[in-house]
């Protein structure tokens, strides 16, 4: 029995995502810089030099989902249902995007990416051209990570919660760090400033 017109038109859709996504990770393989400074970015460059219909959004959430389920395969030997079977089903596009986990690994180890610096990235705040950051820059600083993290948890596309959840404990944690960091540095500015004086 041939195939019916559904068929065809599902199966056609999904040679022409999978296209989309392995000439997308095929990007993403070839620049991990570009991802360790920034995900987003770096999703929007893939998906412009891919040349796929999606918006960068989109493009942004499809990777993150690809890559938490690609995790959580590695780690429990499960294929999750909150990505599409192609990146199961094709071999390539599989062997991509496995590559590409790898090297996050890697990065992540060697602690290059920079969404997991925490102490050295306040230091470097404290110290930039001498002026100490505010409590109030520390606060909207704070407010547009949880904004950002929030934001692109796109309804419309499955991402696990857990991964949610983690981001935005570890955006808290940094922020407490900082706010505590600024606390003590400024002490220890006015502890100096009155020794200054009594002399």
């Amino acid at each position: 029995m041939p195939p019916t017109k559904r068929t065809r038109e599902i199966s056609q859709e999904s040679y022409v995502k999978s296209i989309g996504l392995i000439r997308v990770f095929t990007f993403l393989n070839n620049n991990i810089n570009m991802w360790n400074e920034n995900n987003y970015n770096a999703c929007d460059e893939a998906k412009k030099r891919a040349d796929v219909t999606w918006d960068a959004k989109i493009t942004y959430n499809i990777v993150k989902t690809c890559i938490e389920a690609m995790n959580e395969y590695n780690e429990t030997g499960n294929k999750p249902n909150t990505c599409d079977s192609i990146i199961w089903d094709n071999k390539r596009l599989n062997s991509l995007i496995r590559v590409f986990c790898n090297k996050i690994v890697k990065e992540e180890k060697q602690g290059t990416m920079k969404d997991r610096e925490n102490d050295g990235a306040i230091e470097n705040i404290l110290s930039r051209k001498g002026i100490p950051i505010t409590i109030a820059e520390a606060k909207n600083l704070y407010n547009e990570k949880i904004k950002y993290v929030n934001f692109y948890a796109d309804k419309g596309i499955e991402l696990l919660e857990y991964g949610r959840k983690k981001q935005v404990d570890d955006i808290t944690k940094i922020y407490s760090t900082l706010t505590k960091t600024i606390v003590d540095e400024n002490n220890k500015i006015n502890k100096m400033y009155e020794k200054l004086k009594k002399i």
